[in-house]
C-alpha cells in the first residue's frame, strides 16, 4: 500500500531559506548542464586518451570553471540537504538524493579526465541532467504552495494519472540515455534508436497532456506541467533536427552552429526530464486515491 509523499499529519512547515536555496541551485545547475554540454560539443574536455592534445583552444578555462563549479555545487547542495532534513517527508528524501547524485557527478567528472572508459562521459552527462531534475523537485516540495495546499480530493483516476506520469518520466529518461550514448559515441546504433524512441516520447507526452487536461482540468499544476513537457518536446525535436544537420551536413556546418545547437538540444533535454519529474512528484501530492479504491500503483 502506498501513500502520498506528504501525509496530513507529517506535513512540514514552509521554510523560505530552503526553498530559495533550491531555486538558486536550479538556476546554477542548469548553467552547469549547458556549460558541460558546450564543452562536449566543442570536444574541449580533456580525457585520458586525449590528454596530450589538451582539447580545443580556449576550452581549458571553461573546463576549469565547470570542474570547480561542480565542487562548489556539491557543497551548496549538501547545505540544502541539511536544511531540508528537518522538514521530513519528500523534502528530506529528495534533498538527500540530490546531494548523493551531485556527489556522484563530481566523482564521474574527475574520473572522466583520468580514465579512458567510454561509458564514463555519457554517464556523467545523464547524471548531470538527473541532478537538475532532482533539484527542481526539491524546489517544488519546499515551496509554499506545496506545503500549504489543502488535502487533495479523492479521484478514481489517481492511479492511472500516477502511472502515466511515471511512464512519461521513464520514456524521457530512456531518451536521454540514448541521446548521451549517441552524443559521446558509446553505442554504434544509438542514433537510430534515439530517433525512433523520440516518436515514443512524443506519443507518451501527447497522451499525458490530453489526459491531464481532460481528467484534472481543475488541477492547474498538473495541466501546466504536462503542457510544458509538450512544448519542450516540440523544441527538442526542432533542435534535434538542426543538431543533426549541423553535425552531419557540410552545408550547415559552422563552428558556432556545430556546438550551439547540440548544446541547446542537450539543455532542453534536461529541462524536459525536470518537467516530467515535477509532474511525477506532483501527482503524488495533488491527486489522491479513493478510500475504497486501489491504492497500489
Amino acid at each position: 500500500m502506498t501513500t502520498n509523499l506528504t501525509s496530513a499529519n507529517s506535513r512540514p512547515r514552509y521554510r523560505r531559506g530552503t526553498h530559495w536555496l533550491a531555486m538558486l541551485l536550479t538556476l546554477i545547475l542548469l548553467l552547469q548542464v549547458f556549460v558541460g554540454a558546450g564543452l562536449t560539443s566543442t570536444n574541449a574536455v580533456p580525457t585520458a586518451s586525449s590528454a596530450d592534445s589538451g582539447g580545443s583552444p580556449g576550452g581549458d578555462a571553461w573546463v576549469t570553471v565547470h570542474q570547480h563549479g561542480g565542487r562548489a555545487l556539491a557543497a551548496v547542495t549538501l547545505l540544502m540537504a541539511i536544511l531540508a532534513w528537518p522538514a521530513g517527508g519528500a523534502a528530506r528524501t529528495l534533498g538527500a538524493a540530490t546531494f548523493a547524485f551531485v556527489a556522484v557527478q563530481v566523482v564521474l567528472g574527475e574520473s572522466r579526465m583520468h580514465t579512458a572508459c567510454p561509458y564514463t562521459p555519457p554517464t556523467h552527462g545523464v547524471v548531470g541532467q538527473l541532478c537538475f531534475a532532482l533539484v527542481c523537485t526539491v524546489a517544488l516540495v519546499t515551496s509554499r504552495s506545496w506545503v500549504e495546499v489543502a488535502a487533495p480530493a479523492a479521484t478514481k483516476t489517481a492511479v492511472s494519472s500516477r502511472r502515466l506520469a511515471l511512464a512519461l518520466a521513464g520514456a524521457v529518461f530512456v531518451q536521454l540515455l540514448l541521446g548521451a550514448a549517441q552524443r559521446h559515441g558509446a553505442v554504434g546504433f544509438a542514433l537510430a534508436a534515439h530517433m525512433l524512441w523520440a516518436m515514443v516520447v512524443c506519443i507518451v507526452v501527447g497522451w499525458a497532456t490530453l489526459w491531464f487536461m481532460a481528467q484534472h482540468p481543475d488541477r492547474k499544476p498538473l495541466v501546466r506541467s504536462a503542457q510544458v513537457s509538450a512544448g519542450l518536446v516540440v523544441l527538442q525535436l526542432l533542435t534535434g533536427g538542426f543538431a543533426f544537420l549541423t553535425t552531419s551536413t557540410v552545408a550547415f556546418r559552422s563552428f558556432g552552429a556545430a556546438w550551439v545547437v547540440p548544446t541547446i538540444h542537450a539543455g532542453v533535454g534536461a529541462a524536459l526530464l525536470a518537467s516530467s519529474a515535477v509532474l511525477l512528484v506532483a501527482t503524488r501530492r495533488i491527486v489522491a486515491c479513493e478510500p475504497d479504491g486501489p491504492l497500489e500503483a
